[in-house]
């Protein structure tokens, strides 16, 4: 080979890595980031099917008309996903009708976000079908003329229900804090397990029931008291049928927590497992106990016995 050929193929060599590395620049230059300088403390989202109010009020969030209280992981994504915005590049004019509808982004089936501080609207995201890739979607930022393709898949984030918003928790305490569990069964006798705290041992007691405790088990059981969550959420107090099965009441730090747990015998489609829901001075609705939770609330004395 001549030292004119070895010369021309360098020089091509050379000249392909400066495309590549402008290319590379280019489509680096494609990517805009919109960051908002501050945190909204009311998220309004609107889909062909409703209009969903997440507010703000002290450090805690409450979602719809009934200000139910907004899971605090799910509310922080909706933040994250309003703060940080990455458009990876610009697909469309979003002054044309046709652009809109090819995208999703019409009024019809289009997502609305809209981010406020303090009354005023501090961002607007309309966001469109998923791409291709299934993990980007179309949108427009902030009433912007273009129509961008984001980073992440923001309609996954953002289309949600109040159901999906709405926190799952029922009851949740410091279980360090818990003294006394008591369970009153209506076809049984009430009984009650309590602890002292002397210094940094507690001491465990039972009563309404003549069975001598293992301490572990005690512990574990006054402890397993602490939190109760839910799957589905009903309306106030509303009376679902069945039978009530026990009374509970939780002492923790001084404040009195209540517990009605209520059984519906099992049916076929249940595979014949009875089904549990309950009501609690913790909220005012009505929610489904798991089952799991529910053999909890019916327990024996006899299951913390040595």
């Amino acid at each position: 080979m001549t030292k004119r050929k070895i010369f021309l193929i360098a020089a091509d060599v050379i000249l392909l890595c400066v495309c590549i590395f402008q290319w590379v620049l280019g489509s680096r230059n494609n990517i805009k980031n919109f960051v908002l300088s501050e945190t909204p403390d009311e998220i309004i989202i609107t889909n062909p099917e409703e209009t969903i109010s997440i507010v703000q009020s002290g450090d805690e969030w409450f979602v719809g008309e009934l200000k139910y209280p907004a899971s605090k992981s799910v509310v922080d994504s909706l933040i994250s996903g309003l703060s940080s915005i990455k458009a990876l590049d610009k697909v469309g004019d979003a002054s044309k009708e046709s652009a809109l509808v090819k995208y999703d982004l019409d009024a019809e089936k289009r997502i609305c976000v809209e981010a406020k501080k303090n009354g005023t609207i501090i961002r607007t995201l309309y966001l469109g079908k998923e791409a291709a890739a299934g993990s980007q979607c179309y949108a427009t930022i902030d009433q912007g003329k273009n129509i961008y393709i984001l980073s992440g898949n923001a309609r996954l984030t953002f289309d949600k229900t109040i159901a999906r918003i709405r926190s799952n928790g029922v009851i949740d305490l410091d279980k360090s804090l818990i003294t006394s569990v008591t369970l009153a069964p209506v076809d049984g006798d009430s009984w009650t397990l309590s602890r002292t705290n002397n210094g940094t041992d507690f001491t465990y007691a039972i009563s309404g029931a003549d069975v001598e405790l293992d301490t572990q088990k005690a512990a574990d059981f006054i402890e397993s008291f602490c939190a109760l969550t839910t799957n589905n959420w009903y309306g106030e107090k509303t009376d679902l049928g069945g039978q009530k099965k026990v009374d509970v009441t939780i002492i923790c730090d001084g404040k009195t927590v209540t517990l009605e747990v209520y059984e519906i015998p099992g049916t076929e489609e249940s595979q014949n497992l009875p089904l549990y829901y309950g009501n609690s001075s913790e909220t005012p609705y009505t929610f489904n106990i798991g089952n799991y939770s529910a053999a909890r609330y019916l327990s024996k004395p006899e299951e913390i016995a040595k």
